[in-house]
């Protein structure tokens, strides 16, 4: 559906020169819910801008549909746009028209009867869920209500793709999870590409099938979610995932821990389970068949898309070769395994295991 080749972009000032896009590269297919995380700063707005050409880049192809974006007339572009919806962090309704003339709008010039136009327009209420709102003006309206109504007028005329410009940003929890369901409704009942932007990694998780991490302007690492999720290769996307699970900080107090306990031999790992493995009792195995003991220190479990996927910090002591034996059973069972400290020879575990020691 959607096509990035070589995509750059550069902002240029008398005392500055930003590189925002630095020959971006992504395959978005159709009915994909498509997120792009990043910092601030990393070039994820200045992206999804160039999807529908708000921003040109300055080198690259944008190609929607096997239709080159960049090699169309502005007449063509304006046609083409039409099936590009676009939502915003602020909404951008008009202030002066109620809630049925926002939805209407782009409607005008499309040679629809009155009756058309207001068969449509109620429809697409009824769709996010605003119907009875129709008359009300935008500053009658909470935050959610409004991006409900910025979703309706995106979907006016009947787009292939929708791109999300930090959509929840302005929005508490509860409205963000009621927008972030709205959206997977519509992907689902319009067969909708969407792209979304958002710095926060509990967006991803809750929508997306697959995601593109930003860096400095480029893409570091780009994959489904589960994957990202279960092994994730860029430090930054470890950054956003540790965050989002809240890790980092039961990380370091499990190794505080670890340390004041140890008397014998002994390893912290994190564990991720993904699927099936999830609801296994592997550590019990553990325990019964390798004599090793199995302290758990913090767990969760969760759905990522549907997928069972959880997270153990655990503190194997007992017989060196045997806790070995047992990090390498789970590893056999699609476990992995990142050794965290432990009291012996470093290198040793990390020969022995084949782990990355961090």
């Amino acid at each position: 559906m959607i096509l990035l080749e070589n995509v750059s972009k550069t902002y240029e000032s008398k005392r500055l020169t930003v590189e925002a896009l630095k020959g971006v590269n992504l395959k978005i297919e159709g009915g994909d819910i498509f997120g792009i995380i990043g910092y601030s700063g990393a070039g994820k707005s200045t992206l999804i801008r160039c999807i529908n050409l708000l921003e040109k880049p300055d080198t690259g192809r944008v190609v929607i549909k096997d239709v080159d974006l960049t090699a169309l007339s502005q007449k063509q572009l304006r046609k083409q746009r039409e099936k590009i919806g676009m939502i915003f962090q602020h909404f951008n309704l008009m202030n002066r028209r109620n809630v049925y003339e926002n939805v209407a709008y782009p409607l005008k010039g499309k040679g629809l009867s009155k009756k058309e136009v207001e068969e449509k327009v109620f429809k697409l209420l009824e769709l996010v869920g605003i119907k009875d709102k129709v008359y009300s003006y935008p500053s009658q309206l909470s935050g959610g209500q409004k991006q409900r109504v910025a979703i309706a007028r995106a979907l006016a005329n009947d787009p292939e793709v929708l791109l999300c410009d930090e959509a929840t940003s302005a929005l508490d929890p509860q409205n963000t999870r009621a927008i972030l369901g709205l959206l997977k409704e519509i992907n689902r009942k319009l067969n909708l590409t969407i792209v979304l932007i958002t710095h926060q990694m509990d967006v991803i998780k809750e929508i997306c099938n697959k995601v593109a991490v930003m860096e400095g302007g480029e893409v570091v690492e780009e994959a489904g979610v589960i994957e990202v999720f279960s092994n994730p290769k860029a430090n930054i996307t470890k950054e956003f995932i540790a965050h989002s699970v809240g890790s980092e900080k039961l990380d370091k107090a499990a190794e505080q821990e670890f340390l004041r306990n140890a008397a014998e031999y002994e390893v912290a790992a994190r564990l991720l389970f993904v699927g099936q493995a999830a609801g296994q009792a592997f550590i019990s195995k553990i325990s019964i068949e390798y004599g090793v003991m199995a302290s758990i220190l913090f767990g969760s479990i969760e759905n990522i898309q549907d997928v069972p996927f959880g997270r153990l910090n655990v503190r194997f002591s007992g017989n060196k070769a045997k806790v070995h034996e047992a990090i390498k059973y789970l590893e056999r069972n699609h476990i992995k395994v990142e050794v965290l400290k432990e009291n012996g020879d470093i290198e040793s575990v990390d020969a022995q295991c084949n782990r990355v020691i961090s």
